[in-house]
């Protein structure tokens, strides 16, 4: 037990001047009872000596059996409360009264209530549950559920407590950022429910074929269908489905040099909204999309944007090495200003690709 550490302001718990009083009294009633040699006062005084050590060991002995369950929302947004709850197990033979929790709150994260948690009557076999939610600031990877067990004995003379590790742990995501940005490179997927008259076809040469639609101007000839077109008075031309290289292209630049000293991290953090709105916002669209935050391999995303998330919540800066665009396709690029690599991203404008920073927004080149 440890009586310089109360727990955080406000707590229900404050012994310290109740034990002060009792030891002083103790003190004085041995002092005197010696002195006048009233041996009624000396026995009390031993008395007293007595319950206040069974207080002590009652406070000591008072948490062991109470273990705690932690239940937690896994994955939040920035910005978004998340929600913890704490469930205190009373695995002893007698009730448990007044135990509190100090809760500690991981760095970047602000308690919407107090992180206080106070527990009442707990009965052996059940269990009481507190709630706390904290708001994250900061998108990443958080551990919830430590704290201190704090209980104190009948009287109120001592405080004993018990350190638990956390828990668990809470994953934040980037907070979209709404942009204008419209994806570079191949057209949007067709779907079958948006073509009328589709007619599905097998591959003769290992093309993965959509299907036939009409003719329009521009077509290649070489993709005319001539047995559709024959049982047609129109021409009829085959539809592909989008090479993997030409969907919705997205790079994010990580370098450390791209950031500045003073504000890094922030710059870093604007780059990953901007990313997960356009990744979310693609996708929703029809896009197939393929997100690259270089060193870490190409994620090709078809229906599910939260892979592309994940990493995006984690992501820190970090030293890659890049000669040339041209062999990805044609995209968009989220930079900074300052970075090693604007001039080659600048270059890659020359063949469609989209320039962004947060101090140029949409800016082209």
């Amino acid at each position: 037990m440890d009586d310089a550490t109360l727990g955080p302001p406000g707590s229900l718990l404050a012994p310290r001047l109740r034990r002060t009083a009792v030891i002083t009294a103790i003190v004085c009633f041995g002092l005197v009872s010696l002195v006048l040699g009233i041996d009624l006062l000396f026995l009390a005084t031993l008395s007293l000596a007595f319950v206040t050590g069974a207080a002590y060991l009652f406070g000591a002995w008072n948490l062991r059996p109470m273990k705690v369950a932690l239940q937690s929302d896994p994955e939040v947004v920035e910005g978004q409360p998340g929600r913890v709850d704490f469930t205190l197990i009373n695995e002893g033979r007698i009730s448990r009264y007044l135990v509190e929790m100090a809760v500690d709150v991981p760095q970047g994260a602000v308690p919407v209530s107090d992180p206080l948690l106070v527990f009442g009557q707990i009965l052996p076999g059940q269990s009481a549950t507190a709630t706390l939610k904290m708001v994250f600031q900061r998108r990443g990877l958080y551990p919830v559920g430590g704290g201190v067990l704090i209980s104190q004995d009948p009287i109120g003379l001592f405080v004993a407590e018990r350190k638990v590790r956390p828990q668990s742990q809470v994953l934040v995501y980037p907070r979209p950022k709404p942009v204008t940005l419209a994806p570079t490179g191949q057209e949007q997927r067709i779907r079958w429910e948006d073509v009328e008259a589709t007619i599905p076809l097998p591959s003769p040469s290992g093309t993965d074929f959509y299907g036939v639609r009409d003719y329009r101007p521009g077509d290649d000839l070489r993709k005319i269908h001539w047995k559709m077109t024959a049982h047609r008075t129109n021409l009829m031309v085959l539809e592909t489905l989008p090479h993997p290289q030409q969907g919705a292209f997205l790079f994010l630049d990580r370098h450390p040099a791209a950031f500045s000293t003073s504000g890094g991290l922030e710059q870093l953090d604007e780059l990953c909204r901007v990313a997960a709105y356009l990744v979310r916002h693609w996708i929703l669209s029809g896009y197939q999309v393929h997100f690259w935050a270089p060193p870490d391999p190409v994620q090709h995303l078809d229906k599910d944007w939260y892979p592309a998330w994940r990493a995006l919540a984690l992501i820190e800066p970090q030293p890659y090495t890049l000669h040339s665009l041209d062999s990805v396709a044609i995209g968009v690029v989220l930079t900074t200003d300052i970075s090693p690599m604007l001039g080659l991203f600048r270059r890659s404008t020359s063949a469609g690709w989209t320039v962004w920073t947060p101090r140029h927004e949409g800016g082209r080149g």
